[in-house]
């Protein structure tokens, strides 16, 4: 299978939305557990941090799930890039702090990219699904 990484299965928008849901709230119980060792304040700068990235990350996602089979898709991915950095990028201009949302989208950035790229490789099979199923009807 050309074009998906060995092992690594298709999902779907759906499932990786959830996927990626499920992997960052562990990440991020994690770093927030490392910041409560730090103090109060520092466990509510990586709360928001997390809050931060996380709505990014699945944005990003989103956007990249739903524009993958368009004539948009370059658009789409610069749109998911946009939304997964700039939300981030936002926050850490307006509230100040830019030591927990480092780390935070860190660990978004990683794993968005993961997830968007088995949601992406799905393309290639629903091609080859179109293209079976027009051959099969007479469809040129």
């Amino acid at each position: 299978m050309a074009g998906r990484l060995a092992g690594w299965p298709s999902l779907s928008l759906a499932t990786g939305c959830a996927l990626l849901t499920a992997v960052l709230f562990v990440a991020y119980a994690l770093v927030c557990g490392i910041a409560w060792t730090k103090g109060a304040d520092a466990l509510q700068s990586a709360l928001i941090a997390s809050a931060v990235c996380g709505i990014g990350a699945l944005m990003a996602l989103v956007v990249t799930g739903l524009t993958k089979s368009s004539v948009n898709a370059p658009v789409g991915i610069l749109a998911a890039v946009a939304l997964g950095m700039g939300l981030p990028l936002a926050a850490a201009a307006a509230l100040g702090f830019t030591g927990w949302l480092v780390i935070c989208f860190e660990i978004a950035l990683i794993f968005e990219t993961l997830v968007g790229v088995s949601v992406v490789s799905g393309r290639a099979d629903d091609a080859r699904k179109v293209a079976a199923t027009n051959s099969t009807q007479g469809v040129s």
